[in-house]
């Protein structure tokens, strides 16, 4: 059975080029003057823009890498701050050349689009509904982006510093522009989304200061204790100038608690050289009160007992 064939439109015959036409050297003219044409237009166009597009990259990361090296220094005095000040360097120049890179591709992009003959603006409402899109599915990334840019920005931290964010803490490692890398004093790493930093606690910035607290017995005498207190502290400061920055001080009676009298003192210390000072002279202090006869005390509790006279029973003045 023979099957019925649906002629196409002429119009559209017409538009594909015929053997004959192939053959034809007017034809393969008229296509040569076509591209000619268009290479002394749009395709001129086109080199240009990428022409302008390589040499506006060059102009850009050259200004950013100028503007970044200008702003953000480093002292010359301290090795760890300047390394933490290159690092901050390399990652502003990273963070504005990416922005700089995706806008003029973009840009140069479209421009060659246009150069092509494509319908540029049926593609920009496609980009926007795919982007609005993808807003809606990537929120938190995009939070962890914008926070982790304001943090590079603003120097809020460096790596180096200690740091307490909620309930984890540590030394930083790493200041990615989504996340940051905390390694805590037992060696756990914690990896923490910028966007989930609601607030953080720097425990390293500029200086520190050691605080000591510490409990004496009531019936210790507390001129004695202040003054031990204030001999250990001088020695330590003598014999650490590097670290203490200014003179140790004794408060003096911070707290009358339960059972005990607490006497407070403190040392302003380069970041990050208070807790090893602490340790050290915890110990020395808990020496030099065993040596003076001052107790410290630890909590314990009195009872007494009363014992009432017992009466004789029945039995017993019968006895009698």
């Amino acid at each position: 059975m023979a099957q019925s064939v649906t002629p196409a439109p002429a119009d559209e015959f017409s538009r594909l080029p015929s053997h004959t036409e192939l053959l034809s050297p007017q034809w393969w003219h008229e296509q040569l003057r076509y591209f000619v044409e268009w290479l002394m237009t749009s395709g001129l166009h086109i080199v240009i823009i990428v022409v302008l597009l390589v040499v506006g990259l060059k102009v850009i990361r050259a200004f950013v890498r100028r503007t970044v090296l200008l702003t953000v220094r480093p002292r010359g005095k301290d090795a760890l701050f300047d390394l933490m000040v290159s690092k901050r360097q390399t990652t502003l120049i990273s963070l504005f050349d990416a922005v700089a890179t995706i806008a003029l591709v973009a840009t140069a992009s479209l421009m060659i689009l246009q150069e092509i003959g494509l319908a540029v603006a049926p593609l920009l409402a496609s980009a926007g509904i795919a982007g609005v899109a993808v807003a809606f599915g990537a929120q938190s990334l995009v939070k962890d982006l914008l926070s982790g840019t304001f943090i590079v920005l603003e120097q809020q931290f460096s790596v180096g510093d200690v740091v307490r964010a909620g309930t984890l803490s540590g030394a930083v490692e790493e200041i990615n522009l989504r996340t940051i890398v905390l390694r805590d004093t037992d060696g756990s790493v914690h990896i923490i989304p910028n966007g989930q930093i609601d607030k953080i606690t720097v425990l390293t910035r500029d200086w520190s200061r050691l605080v000591l607290d510490i409990d004496i017995a009531y019936d210790a005498n507390i001129d004695t204790a202040a003054a031990i207190l204030k001999r250990e502290l001088e020695a330590y400061a003598a014999a650490n100038p590097e670290s203490v920055l200014e003179p140790p001080e004794v408060l003096g009676v911070q707290t009358l608690a339960e059972s005990s009298v607490q006497i407070r003192a403190w040392m302003k210390m380069l970041p990050g050289k208070q807790w090893a000072a602490g340790r050290e002279l915890r110990a020395a202090i808990k020496n030099a009160f065993d040596a003076a006869g001052i107790e410290i005390p630890f909590p314990q509790r009195t009872l007494w007992v009363r014992r009432e006279d017992s009466k004789p029973t029945a039995s017993e003045k019968g006895a009698d």
